[in-house]
């Protein structure tokens, strides 16, 4: 997932978002910055929000979680609004706004991580 958000930034021009970010989310992972294999999860969800607990993983697995169900949300709802949390860097916003664009639907994506 990691990679994916990567390559979308460097084919889009951005390189402080692309590749060259890989060393740093690995040093993350080694120093145990970053839980690389933890599994995130919808911590609650009510009507057309969701809560996501990243448990600390990349965060580009977190936001793949939290579009999934900010997707299935506004299907279901007409909109989909979801909050993530114990997250990390996820790379860059674009592509996650993008994923809703490939669903038919208008996306917002929003960070306060670290750069």
């Amino acid at each position: 997932q990691a990679a994916d958000v990567l390559a979308y930034a460097d084919s889009r021009g951005i390189p402080s978002h692309g590749a060259n970010r890989a060393d740093t989310y690995a040093n993350e992972i080694e120093a145990k910055l970053v839980d690389g294999v933890a599994s995130p999860v919808v911590e609650r969800s009510s009507g057309c929000t969701a809560v996501i607990d990243g448990r600390n993983a990349l965060g580009a697995v977190v936001c793949n979680l939290a579009m999934e169900t900010a997707l299935r949300l506004a299907k279901e709802h007409g909109v989909g609004v979801v909050a993530a949390r114990n997250s990390n860097h996820f790379g860059a916003a674009g592509y996650w706004a993008n994923q809703a664009l490939s669903a038919g639907m208008i996306g917002l994506s929003f960070t306060n991580t670290a750069p």
